[in-house]
């Protein structure tokens, strides 16, 4: 195999000793603008090559590809002609190794509806930051697909971009780009409504109005549990003895299939229950002994839709209109919050990858100390000087010296 490295070969005149002789003229000699050759040897052994006009612009990409493959980021320019459709099948393709089938049906939506139109036929070369720029730009002020009115929303669009630039990350990765063309964009700002957090007097007043739903009203709300972890829940998932769930996997929704998989980060944890849920739970066992799933739906899992007819009349009923089930999770971390528990315990009875989210999401919630601070440092501000005071301590510090 031929090892790696940028050569020039002058065309018009054969080589002695390595160098061109001037007295061996080739059958090229003096045909042609393009006298230089730049030939580039990958770490594969793959050869492209480049024609220059004067030995300058030889020398001078020379140098720049050598730069270039001493820190792993030279990509042929023949390599970048690969049409971006082929290398996104790739991308996707490589996905299917870790990621979830809700994650991937969310990636091939965005390809299909808003990143392969554009850019399917292109070469991933041709690509250029500004052309992305542009597209991000169009797709903001296009109309999504589902709506007769308004644009397309900051959080489609952000979602959108972060394939495109995952897909051309690939090509770098392969070697097919230098460096990705669209890092850096400008992108719409994503606005995110106001969190809203449950009191246990709304908590209770909730869980009572949803009926056979309310110890899965609690659960959501004093354990934190997304919703296809709680309804993915089994009869030994839960320790009486000890007080906890287990949570070891979630119900995810992948087109109109409903299958058990991993929880959100792959992870498994163990949350504490509360005394008055931890005995609604066992009363809902004895009461049934054959059951296995802890909220069983009419056909199997419990879907999205089978609970939100309940919960959302009985929303409206206990003065939360507009609630989501996801919000009692966010009320778990408020209700844990009051209690002190710290961060990292929030962040172990959320699953949460690092604490960094947690203190992200409700670092908020925290009694703010800034109040304190300032309290603290006008006791030791000694503003306006005393001139007394003042003297005195310079005459001090004039005895010290002497």
């Amino acid at each position: 195999m031929r090892r790696a490295g940028v050569t020039i070969q002058d065309l018009w005149y054969s080589k002695t000793n390595g160098k061109p002789d001037l007295s061996r003229p080739t059958a090229r000699n003096g045909r042609g603008r393009l006298r230089y050759r730049v030939a580039v040897t990958d770490a594969r052994g793959r050869t492209t090559s480049e024609h220059f006009e004067t030995k300058k612009e030889a020398v001078e990409r020379q140098r720049q590809i050598a730069a270039r493959m001493s820190t792993g980021g030279y990509a042929s320019r023949s390599a970048g002609r690969v049409c971006f459709g082929e290398v996104a099948d790739l991308w996707f393709d490589a996905k299917t190794v870790r990621l979830k089938g809700k994650t991937l049906e969310g990636y091939r939506s965005l390809l299909d509806t808003h990143v392969l139109p554009r850019w399917a036929t292109t070469s991933v070369g041709d690509i250029e930051w500004n052309s992305v720029q542009k597209w991000v730009a169009e797709l903001t002020a296009s109309k999504p697909l589902n709506r007769r009115k308004g644009t397309l929303s900051a959080s489609r669009v952000r979602q959108a971009h972060h394939v495109l630039s995952a897909v051309l990350g690939h090509a770098v990765r392969l070697q097919m780009l230098a460096s990705n063309p669209a890092a850096d964009i400008d992108l719409p700002r994503k606005t995110t409504a106001p969190r809203r957090y449950l009191t246990h007097e709304q908590v209770a007043l909730l869980a009572s109005e949803c009926g056979d739903f309310d110890l899965l009203v609690l659960v959501l709300a004093y354990c934190g549990l997304r919703y296809g972890e709680a309804t993915a829940l089994r009869r030994e998932n839960i320790d009486f003895e000890r007080g906890r769930i287990d949570v070891v996997a979630a119900v995810e929704r992948v087109g109109r299939q409903y299958a058990l998989g991993t929880t959100k980060t792959h992870t498994t944890r163990s949350v504490p229950v509360p005394p008055q849920v931890l005995a609604r739970l066992q009363e809902r066992f004895v009461a049934s002994p054959g059951r296995r799933l802890v909220f069983p739906g009419e056909d199997g899992f419990l879907k999205n839709y089978e609970f939100r007819r309940v919960f959302d009349p009985a929303a409206e009923r206990a003065g939360v209109p507009g609630i989501v089930p996801h919000e009692l999770r966010h009320t778990c971390a408020s209700l844990a919050i009051r209690t002190k528990a710290s961060i990292k315990t929030v962040q172990r009875m959320l699953g949460h990858a690092t604490a960094t989210m947690t203190l992200d999401l409700y670092g908020h919630l925290y009694p703010d100390e800034l109040d304190a601070v300032a309290a603290a440092m006008g006791a030791e501000c000694v503003y306006p000087p005393r001139t007394a005071g003042v003297t005195q301590i310079a005459d001090q510090r004039i005895s010290a010296v002497q």
